[in-house]
């Protein structure tokens, strides 16, 4: 199989008997390929896959790699691959409602977030069959690992709780004269009007104008649907947080190194040599 410093955990040949794949989860990046891009990708799914379903047969799964601009494609062929390539596809497009289907994505979620990371410079997105499902941006990233540290426990009824979620503010107002004060943000993988608590509107507001990503505490209600899957409903924005600014693990070990007083500089300087591309978080 094509891809530098990727195993045999995706085989290199589909099933004999079989002419389509029955799953495809395809990923594209603005760039040219390159052993490194390609290699890059290829971990990213093989690592996502390992997770989803650890026990992969010969024949279930193949991926095809594009040799000029970097791309490639999984091809979910049949049992433990045709399943694992859906889920993988369900995880890219709605993370949330895919880890309230099945928590065991969520580990497929935090790995999914630590591989994307690296390749939000590259306009990346992901493909099912033609269909575009998401680009690979902060938002993309943040949303994984808010779904990767989520768990929501099942219940044959309503369920009231709390959840964090990282998103712009899209829009503020009232959708009816005399209505509540609604922000338009990404929640569930989609973008969603929730009521906002009055003391946070002018919060709002503000971060409104900025365009940044900010961590929002959201309360609501999961409700459980017709197919078993949780929703959530009667969603309201009870806190928000504008001074959040990200850091990556590099930008902390520099400030902790001109602020801490417990190691040697050269204890930070060696942590610092250790940081590689998709490990500064």
């Amino acid at each position: 199989m094509a891809g530098a410093g990727y195993t045999a955990a995706v085989p290199a040949r589909p099933p004999k008997s079989a002419t389509q794949p029955k799953q495809v989860l395809r990923l594209t990046l603005d760039v040219a390929a390159t052993p490194e891009r390609v290699g890059q990708v290829a971990a990213l799914f093989h690592d996502t896959l390992s997770q989803i379903e650890p026990d992969l047969r010969e024949g279930d799964v193949t991926m095809v790699v594009g040799n000029h601009v970097a791309s490639a494609e999984l091809r979910g062929w049949q049992g433990g691959g045709e399943r694992a390539v859906r889920l993988a596809a369900d995880l890219v497009d709605n993370a949330t409602d895919a880890v309230q289907k099945d928590e065991r994505l969520a580990a497929a979620a935090r790995t999914l977030a630590r591989h994307a990371d690296v390749l939000t410079p590259y306009h990346a997105k992901f493909w099912r069959g033609d269909k575009e499902l998401r680009a690979i941006d902060d938002v993309f990233v943040r949303t994984m690992r808010a779904a990767g540290q989520s768990t929501v426990p099942s219940s044959s009824g309503n369920l009231s709780g709390e959840t964090v979620t990282y998103s712009p503010i899209l829009r503020v107002g009232r959708i009816s004269e005399g209505g509540r004060v609604q922000a338009r943000i990404c929640l569930e993988g989609r973008p969603l009007e929730v009521d906002i608590v009055p003391n946070l509107v002018e919060h709002i507001w503000d971060a409104a104008k900025t365009g940044d990503v900010v961590p929002l505490r959201v309360r609501g209600e999961w409700i459980e649907g017709k197919t078993g899957e949780l929703r959530l409903d009667k969603a309201e924005i009870i806190g928000v947080d504008t001074t959040f600014d990200p850091w990556s693990g590099r930008e902390l070990l520099d400030d902790v190194k001109q602020h801490a007083a417990l190691f040697a500089a050269e204890d930070f300087d060696r942590m610092l040599s250790d940081l590689h591309p998709g490990a500064e978080d």
